[in-house]
């Protein structure tokens, strides 16, 4: 977990096969040390609810145009809800050859639905000990992000939960952090409290998440990585865009779906497809020699 207010970055996704976790993860570790945020777990449980419209216009723009600089917007929290902040993120994807932008407002738990319904008054933030500068700029961002939520009247719309191992040097050195998510299930989400407990139709991602996030030239033990035979390149995949495509009928409310899924009635349920049947075309993007970016 950073506490950046504000991080730029280059971010590739890859996914990973179940059997194959393990043993990445071993060979990540000989390079970086898996990162323990103030000496947490070395395995992190996270939550995060995504807001949109009615129409699901975010979900459009990302879908439809995925090299536009579109935006998403999500609550998220790390571990047991009400022992942190919950954090307001708006991200960016960034236009081609411009690294993403992710900026981050840490929120007080009791002050969240205020939030949502209106209150932009400064005290809903946790951020007690901040500099001047800090405080500024929060307050720019909660007014920034309370204007966005209220023109567009978003609401929730899908929660994802996954556990989450991070490798990184230090907490001061993120020039080269990668990400390895796994058991990542997405409910819907309804109603207009974003920290409700869900009830809604699951969906269990079959695969691991790997994202590489790179501030830094990319170092040469990376390319060698990325070739396992357990990982997929997933350019341009997006945890919010899966979940409405699994749990919501795309078709019914003509929404397009995004390239990696195939979209069948099949016994009720719903298929993804291989990644090798999306992804293989654009696979230099997992060996570097074209250079893609990507937000989660």
């Amino acid at each position: 977990m950073s506490t950046d207010d504000s991080i730029s970055r280059q971010v590739m996704k890859f996914w990973v096969r179940a059997g194959g976790i393990d043993a990445l993860s071993d060979s990540i570790q000989r390079h970086l040390p898996v990162y323990r945020f103030e000496g947490g777990p070395a395995i992190s449980r996270i939550c995060s609810t995504y807001l949109d419209t009615t129409a699901f216009s975010l979900y459009r723009d990302r879908v439809l145009e995925p090299e536009s600089d579109h935006v998403l917007v999500r609550l998220r929290w790390y571990g047991r809800l009400g022992v942190g902040p919950v954090f307001f993120e708006m991200k960016k994807n960034g236009l081609p050859g411009q690294p993403g932008l992710k900026r981050r407002l840490p929120v007080r738990r009791d002050a969240v639905l205020a939030f949502m319904h209106g209150a932009a008054d400064p005290g809903v933030l946790a951020a007690a000990h901040s500099s001047d500068a800090r405080r500024a700029r929060l307050h720019a961002l909660l007014a920034e992000l309370r204007a966005f939520v209220a023109s567009h009247d978003l609401r929730p719309t899908v929660h994802v939960q996954y556990f989450r191992r991070a490798y990184q040097r230090s907490a001061e050195d993120t020039r080269v952090r990668l990400t390895l998510d796994t058991r990542m299930s997405m409910r819907t989400a309804r109603g207009r409290d974003p920290l409700a407990r869900f009830r809604g139709p699951v969906h269990h991602f079959p695969w691991a998440v790997l994202e590489v996030k790179l501030q830094a030239e990319r170092p040469a033990w990376l390319v060698d990585l990325l070739r396992d035979p357990h990982v997929e390149p997933a350019p341009k995949f997006s945890k919010y865009a899966h979940g409405v495509a699994m749990l919501y009928r795309v078709e019914d409310l003509a929404l397009p779906a995004p390239v990696w899924t195939r979209v069948h009635k099949l016994a009720g349920t719903r298929r993804i497809a291989a990644p090798r049947s999306w992804a293989a075309p654009l696979l230099p993007y997992a060996y570097g020699e074209a250079a893609q970016l990507d937000q989660a």
